[in-house]
């Protein structure tokens, strides 16, 4: 052997491949089949992880939405019925009310309720010091305040 063949510097991979024992070059081989299987598997796991915040996001997104369109429509509909008293102005407000009043009643029963599972909602309904205050509280933190004749409402219906 000559001086310059022990300079590992001025080895190729190739040089190194060939002058492994059949015992190394297998361990070179586990090693690499490993490290493919684990950065594999690391990537699988981040996309699972990956997809259960973006699940996580559309419910919170969802609840929101179907939130504000109920909220909305009462409004609109409540408003509607100030301006001009008739029976198809009712009719919208009652339905707008039975939906939002629905909504509420639902979120405020699961919470209330607890059957062995802790399963946490995307939404909070909170009374403050005054009933008639309470609100909703998302889990991105946006607190909207539930109108004080629809909160009524909700309580009457889980009292009977």
């Amino acid at each position: 052997m000559t001086d310059e063949s022990r300079d590992i510097a001025h080895l190729t991979v190739g040089d190194l491949l060939r002058r492994l024992r059949p015992a190394q070059l297998w361990a070179v081989g586990a090693a690499a089949v490993a490290l493919i299987c684990g950065t594999f598997a690391f990537g699988q796991s981040l996309g699972q992880y990956r997809a259960g915040v973006m699940e996580e996001r559309l419910q919170l997104v969802e609840s929101q939405d179907k939130f504000f369109v109920r909220y909305l429509r009462y409004l609109i509909a409540k408003d509607r019925l100030q301006r001009s008293s008739s029976a198809e102005s009712e009719r919208d407000l009652k339905l707008a009310n039975d939906m939002f009043v629905r909504q509420i009643e639902t979120w405020w029963t699961r919470q209330e309720s607890f059957d062995g599972e802790l399963v946490l909602g995307q939404q909070i309904v909170r009374k403050g010091d005054d009933p008639t205050q309470s609100r909703v509280i998302f889990a991105d933190e946006t607190e909207w305040q539930i109108p004080p004749e629809i909160k009524r409402q909700v309580l009457e219906r889980v009292e009977q």
